[in-house]
This record gives C-alpha cells, sequence and structure tokens, in this order.
C-alpha cells in the first residue's frame, strides 16, 4: 500500500508541475486537489478547457485508475484509514477513457476489490445498491441498472463471481467488507464505533483497528483501544499497547498482556495506581508472595498479602465459604465518573469490570448495587452493557472472558474530592467493595475516579 501511494504522489505530482507550468491559479490545485475534488468540480465549470486537460492527466494515470470499464483500486482507502470518502473523492478515483471523470448514465461497475497490505490479500465487494447510493448525489443521472463486473484476484475481469474460483479467505474478507458497510449506515457514536469493533476483532488484524475512527473521544477511541488491547493479548505484545490514544484503555492493555504473559516487566509502562493493581493480578495468579511486596500502594499490598496468606477476610469479598479461585464474584478494572451539565458534579458512575480469576458465570439481572456518599445512600438505578464476549458468553451473565460496563444513575450529583463507598451484591457469591474518591477539581466530562 505505502508503496502505491508513493507511485500516486508522484504522478500527482507531475500533474500539478504540468498545470502550474500553464496558469498561476494551479497553485491552489496543487494544495487542494488531492482533498477537495468540489473544488476541481468548480474550476472545471468554469473552464471547459480544464475537461479536456484532466482527461489527458486521467490517461496518465491510466494504469492505475482505469481499465476497460472502471478501477476502484483506492475505495478501501476508506477501511484502512477511515476517510469517509464522499461522491466528489469517488469520482476523482474514477477514470475512464473518452470521458472527463464524471459517471456516465451507463456504468460498468468492479465491484469486486482487491487490496494488499503486509500480509493480508482482502476482496471487498461493492454491491450494485450501494455503489448508486454513493453516486445518487452526481451530476450526471446514473442508470441504477449497473451492469456487475468482477475484477478477480489476478486481474480477470469477469461476469459470474465464480469464476473467479475465490478461496475461502476470500470469501471471509467480504464477508468483513459486508459487515463494514452495515456498520457505516449506523449514525457515529457507541453503537457505531462498537460495531466495527465486533466486525473486525476476530481478524487480529492491527490494520483493521483503525476502521474504528479518533474523531470522537468517549466512542472511538475507547473501542480502537480494546481492539488493540485484545490483538496485544492475542499475540503476548505490549508493544501493540501504544498505539492506543485513550490511556484507560493503554494501561488495561498492559495489564492483560503481563496478566497473560505472568510478566511483572509489562506493568511497568503503567502508572502508579494501576501498576499496584497489575502486580496484585500476578501476585495472586503466581501466589507470589514477592510480588504482593513489590506494590507501591500500601492497601493493595496488604490485600495481595492477605488473599495469598489465607490470614485475613478477603478485602473485597463478604463471603469465606469458597477459596479465592472458587468463588463467584467480579472485578472492577477501572470507575470513571460522569459529570452531567449544567449541573456541577459526577451525576453518572461506570464500572469496567471482568469476571473473578475462575470464577463460574455469574447472573447479572439479581446484582443489588448500592452507593453511599457520608454514609448516604444516593444509589438511583443501575444497568449492564457488553463491551466484549468472550467465547463462553451467555446473554444475562457474564462469563470468563467477558468484559462488561456497569452504568449507575445516582439521585445526586457527587461533588469534588468527596469519597465513594460502592457495593456490587450478587445473588450469590462474593460482594464487591470499591471506595473511589472525586478529585480536587472535575475539569472533563468523564474522570476516572479508580484506581
Amino acid at each position: 500500500m505505502e508503496e502505491f501511494q508513493s507511485q500516486v504522489d508522484d504522478i500527482l505530482q507531475n500533474i500539478s508541475d504540468v498545470l502550474s507550468a500553464e496558469r498561476e491559479t494551479l497553485d491552489l490545485l496543487e494544495m487542494q486537489a488531492s482533498q477537495r475534488e468540489e473544488y476541481i468540480r468548480n474550476l472545471s465549470a468554469k473552464s471547459a478547457g480544464l475537461d479536456s486537460e484532466r482527461m489527458q492527466y486521467a490517461d496518465k494515470i491510466g494504469e492505475y485508475f482505469q481499465k476497460s470499464n472502471v478501477r476502484l483500486m483506492e475505495f478501501v482507502s476508506h477501511y484502512q484509514n477511515h476517510v469517509r470518502l464522499t461522491n466528489e473523492s469517488l469520482q476523482r478515483i474514477i477514470r475512464r477513457e473518452g470521458s472527463s471523470g464524471y459517471p456516465e448514465e451507463r456504468v460498468n461497475t468492479a465491484i469486486l476489490i482487491r487490496k494488499s497490505h503486509r500480509q493480508m490479500n482482502e476482496l471487498i465487494i461493492l454491491g450494485k445498491d450501494e455503489y448508486a447510493k454513493l453516486l445518487q448525489t452526481a451530476d450526471t443521472p446514473i442508470n441504477k441498472s449497473i451492469v456487475k463486473v468482477y475484477i478477480c484476484p489476478d486481474e480477470r475481469e469477469v461476469g459470474d463471481i465464480e469464476e473467479c474460483g475465490l478461496t475461502e479467505n476470500d470469501l471471509t474478507y467480504i464477508n468483513l467488507a459486508k459487515k463494514l458497510l452495515e456498520c457505516d449506515e449506523i449514525p457515529e457514536g457507541e453503537e457505531n464505533t462498537k460495531c466495527y469493533y465486533d466486525a473486525i476483532v476476530p481478524f487480529y488484524n492491527i490494520s483493521l483497528c483503525e476502521i474504528i475512527g479518533d474523531t470522537e473521544w468517549r466512542n472511538g477511541n475507547i473501542w480502537k483501544g480494546y481492539c488493540y488491547a485484545d490483538i496485544a493479548k492475542h499475540y503476548n505484545n505490549e508493544s501493540i499497547c501504544a498505539k492506543g490514544k485513550d490511556w484507560v484503555r493503554v494501561e488495561y492493555c498492559y495489564e492483560m498482556v503481563a496478566r497473560k504473559k505472568q510478566d511483572i516487566t509489562v506493568c511497568e509502562n503503567i502508572k502508579e495506581d494501576r501498576r499496584s493493581m497489575c502486580y496484585m493480578y500476578i501476585g495472586l495468579d503466581k501466589r507470589d508472595k514477592d510480588i504482593c511486596n513489590m506494590i507501591p500502594r500500601d492497601d493493595i499490598r496488604e490485600s495481595c498479602l492477605d488473599k495469598i496468606g489465607g490470614n485475613k477476610p478477603d478485602a473485597g469479598a463478604t463471603d469465606d465459604s469458597k477459596s479465592d479461585s472458587q468463588v463467584l464474584g467480579l472485578e472492577p478494572q477501572h470507575i470513571l465518573g460522569v459529570n452531567m451539565p449544567p449541573e456541577e458534579g459526577l451525576r453518572v458512575l461506570e464500572i469496567i469490570a471482568v469476571p473473578r480469576k475462575n470464577s463460574e458465570p455469574l447472573h447479572l439481572p439479581p446484582v443489588t448495587i448500592q452507593v453511599t456518599a457520608s454514609d448516604e445512600d444516593i444509589y438511583l438505578n443501575h444497568s449492564f452493557q457488553s463491551i466484549k464476549q468472550g467465547t463462553a458468553y451467555r446473554e444475562g451473565y457474564l462469563s470468563q472472558g467477558d468484559i462488561i460496563m456497569i452504568t449507575i444513575n445516582l439521585k445526586e450529583a457527587v461533588k469534588e474530592n468527596q469519597k465513594l463507598k460502592i457495593k456490587i451484591i450478587p445473588e450469590t457469591g462474593t460482594t464487591t467493595i470499591a471506595e473511589p474518591a472525586t478529585p480536587q477539581q472535575i475539569i472533563t466530562q468523564r474522570t476516572n475516579i479508580w484506581p
């Protein structure tokens, strides 16, 4: 892809040089042509001479942008860089012999697109209805009875897709592309980004995580962070974690890799508070008191030692009838407070949680939650949302490999520098207790309050 992009950049620079020699206004075109096709269209409308010039330049780059019918070689950049292509952008890509660059009433459309990127060999299918929809606002009317022409991986053009002899891997990526097109129809927001995440995460491919955009911090960066974390854990490669931009998910990624590798050195990438939790999880997994003694935070260090020694009750549990490896329950990973303007203070709590190690599936509907501030009950209601579904996923349960978000609405806003006590009480198993505190200043919409 980089080599292809380099070739395209060289060609576009050549176009710019030729045009600059003929007219002064093409200084602007040099800066904007690759990004703003609408500007080119406006120039074309003002000067019929530019149409013929553009056709000449289209001929020069025909090797990349045209075949006997239509080539959409760069359409897949949408899925690599999450740049939503406009009609104008598509028209810039589509070039046909004898045309001025605009779609004609009869369009032979190549709806199978090949993309090679490192170890990927993807085939993306675009149905005629989707293609027509993308061009429906073009100046020239489009015949909706678009003729289907398929470009096979070996560049053959066929009328029947069966003639391509597609492999199972090809079809897998075609199905992925169809799913991505469905995700495109969902308005930007959490459902949209989760749709992308669910579609791409089974591929364990870093470049596919880029499909999830960064335009919205709350949704895009969170799900992209989970995407990187899943891949990093899958390949035992903590260097992947740094690709994320949401620090909560980045630290979660390091923690997941550290726990899978059972390597405390990976915990060193995490800030001190969360690093203490990372040490504790590995210390408990290994039943290693030396690791517990490395924990910076006193309370977490003591809790780790107590759980290994078995001399005291579990700091986060009220049920001593079962061992740590058998008891039902969940473990909070992060607790965030949400500021709901115009009221000052945190009115919503979001808890990211996973099952306790080796816990049986935990039935979620009967779970009771209590939230107090200064011994006053401020709990209103709560809901559960699945963030990640493990291989043992069961609807209504929290099973190994699952990640959930518990959203807790409060009766009143929690102000700055205030201590809370949260109890999560399952029907059977241990009660999880967390005691976060709000910061001295609440300056962002979402604030991490624990650990």
